[in-house]
């Protein structure tokens, strides 16, 4: 996986990587759904009428680039998508370049929970750190694990039934043709929080105030890095240890629809 060229965290080995999604349905209709990691806090609240989304309302709580503010209304474009759509076809629906990949991807999540009538649940990502391979992360749903991955140098040694498979050169097309129904969605979110995980051997607290191009994704990739807006973006000052404090991470959702793990 591609790094940017900063200085490495000398504080890497001292923990993990924690990433959280909390998805409700506060009435039929409706969901609600929060993420967050060490990098992003957001909620996403959308309406639907079974068939179709009929709107969607996005808030941040924090957010990496100051160029990322603008992505809450770029959602918006996924009004109108169908709600029995599985993952690639949503993503099909619009240019996802031009989306938060982080609330274009728990979107998506947050629309097959309301076409399959899921409980309310949370998923909660750990990616152990490791500065001598191998690599482990574990997903957990409603604090129980459900899939646990063993990796050296983004490839699977374990389960067996994912050895050899790089998590980030084909494991899309890989989890379509070998995985099917809520474990497609699984290895995915697993899939997801690795790529961010990554930031955890970079020390970003130095590149606070500098260009967003530095330490960030590759221009064109995604809302923030479009060009028209990478050039005067920069660094916040919003990454957190989660680890450190982990029954804090998703305080900002309703306190009746998030129990903790």
């Amino acid at each position: 996986m591609h790094l940017p060229q900063i200085q490495p965290n000398p504080h890497y080995g001292d923990g993990y990587f924690l990433r959280a999604l909390r998805i409700a349905t506060p009435s039929p209709g409706t969901v609600l759904l929060g993420m967050e990691d060490s990098y992003h806090a957001f909620e996403i609240s959308f309406a639907h009428d079974g068939t179709h989304v009929t709107s969607i309302d996005t808030r941040w709580h924090r957010h990496p680039m100051s160029a990322c503010s603008g992505a809450v209304g770029a959602i918006d474009g996924m009004v109108g998508c169908r709600v029995d759509g599985g993952m690639r076809e949503l993503q099909a629906y619009l240019d996802h370049r031009q989306q938060c990949t982080h609330i274009f991807d728990m979107f998506r999540l947050g629309v097959l929970h309301a076409f399959h009538g899921r409980e309310d649940r949370r998923y909660d990502v750990i990616v152990h750190d490791a500065p001598q391979q191998p690599q482990v992360a574990q997903l957990l749903l409603n604090g129980v694990g459900v899939l646990s991955l063993t990796l050296e140098n983004d490839v699977i040694l374990a389960p067996e039934k994912y050895r050899g498979v790089n998590v980030f050169h084909g494991f899309g097309t890989w989890i379509a043709a070998h995985l099917d129904g809520e474990k497609v969605e699984q290895a995915f979110m697993l899939q997801r929080a690795l790529f961010v995980a990554g930031g955890r051997r970079l020390d970003l607290a130095a590149s606070v105030g500098s260009p967003s191009s530095l330490s960030g994704p590759p221009t064109g990739s995604c809302y923030a890095s479009q060009p028209e807006r990478y050039p005067r973006s920069v660094r916040l000052d919003n990454t957190r240890e989660l680890w450190q404090a982990p029954g804090e991470v998703l305080r900002f959702l309703p306190a009746k629809r998030e129990t903790g793990r």
